[in-house]
């Protein structure tokens, strides 16, 4: 079978860092004295940590600075409300509409979707997508509820993809939707039209399984006639680890991810499947404590704030995170740096853009 969508890697990186590029000096120019300065610290701060990992590993690339200028970028154009619920909800909708051409009326295995990647990138998208939208959601409307349908996708694409870490993402962003809708939100959303929309989904996420059970069933065996029983995920993170562990350098600037004498999954190229063994990998231990604080400092304040709408996004992304290298660099950098731009900025940008 053909590839459905056949677009090589090369130029959909050149699209996305040059978008991020221009949306973050168009952000700058547009934002206050004292975010433009935070911003740019942060962005040079974090381009000296990947260039010393790189000089110690080579775990990463002088381009990847550029990810983190255009990502950063990204994430500053949403800080400041540059884009629209309108916008984001089109993003949302022009994923739907891929995923859902490719698995239900052209039949196309999540595989073979792109000519580059995998299938776990299916998820990978649309979180970006769903968080991208609940994020600009909650901006323009402040205890806003958290629709369950865009969850009812994610669980319907990772069940088609027979992405394990994406269903998972699915079941912890629903049960934090919930909470929110009935429990967090203020704003007088009704708790008994919550739950039964809940309880639809839970019957469709059922349905759905059901109904791809035989496909998913088929993908995992596959997995298993590959690999057997044992995780590869959970080995890779292993001999990462214990290459730090037992290395001073390693430990302080990242372990060489692509040696095969440390990590003997070669094939992988590099890729430990954990956004957050990536970050130490490419920023070493002080860029992997600066995010790691970060995050258990926003959960803090948002918790006393009595909200947890953000949380349940930041739950979503890390969840993912924990599987895939999804992050540093990588497309749910937006979300990591908004984080950051929340704790040291304020929950909202002071000065928006016209």
């Amino acid at each position: 079978m053909v590839n459905y969508i056949n677009i090589d890697d090369a130029y959909i990186n050149l699209i996305r860092v040059s978008a991020g590029l221009l949306c973050g000096t168009y952000a700058l120019y547009k934002s206050s004295s004292h975010i433009r300065s935070v911003v740019i610290k942060l962005a040079l701060f974090f381009s000296m940590l990947l260039i010393a990992s790189l000089i110690s590993n080579s775990n990463a690339h002088f381009v990847n600075i550029l990810w983190v200028w255009s990502y950063i970028g990204i994430a500053l154009l949403i800080y400041n409300h540059s884009i629209s619920v309108d916008i984001a909800k089109l993003i949302l909708i022009a994923y739907t509409i891929v995923f859902l051409v490719g698995s239900v009326f052209n039949k196309v295995e999540a595989s073979e979707l792109f000519t580059t990647g995998s299938a776990n990138g299916v998820s990978v998208l649309f979180i970006y997508a769903i968080s991208l939208y609940y994020i600009i959601k909650y901006q323009n409307f402040k205890n806003s509820n958290m629709p369950y349908l865009p969850i009812l996708l994610l669980a319907f694409f990772s069940i088609w993809a027979a992405n394990r870490s994406g269903l998972l993402t699915a079941v912890i962003l629903a049960f934090g939707a919930f909470l929110n809708n009935i429990v967090f939100n203020k704003s007088g959303y009704n708790k008994g039209k919550s739950i039964i929309a809940l309880l639809l989904v839970c019957v469709l996420i059922f349905f759905i399984t059901d109904n791809y059970l035989g496909s998913y069933s088929e993908n995992m065996l596959n997995k298993y006639d590959r690999y057997g029983n044992e995780s590869v995920r959970i080995l890779i993170w292993y001999e990462y680890f214990n290459a730090c562990l037992n290395n001073i350098e390693y430990f302080l600037f990242g372990a060489p991810a692509s040696d095969t004498k440390i990590i003997h999954y070669h094939f992988y190229n590099g890729n430990t499947h954990n956004a957050f063994f990536m970050l130490h990998a490419k920023f070493g231990i002080i860029g992997l404590i600066f995010f790691v604080y970060n995050i258990f400092k926003f959960i803090l304040r948002q918790i006393g704030k009595g909200k947890i709408y953000l949380i349940v996004v930041a739950a979503g992304i890390i969840t993912r995170g924990m599987f895939d290298w999804t992050s540093f660099p990588g497309l749910h950098d937006i979300f990591f740096w908004l984080i950051i731009m929340y704790n040291y900025l304020g929950d909202d940008a002071k000065y928006k853009i016209a």
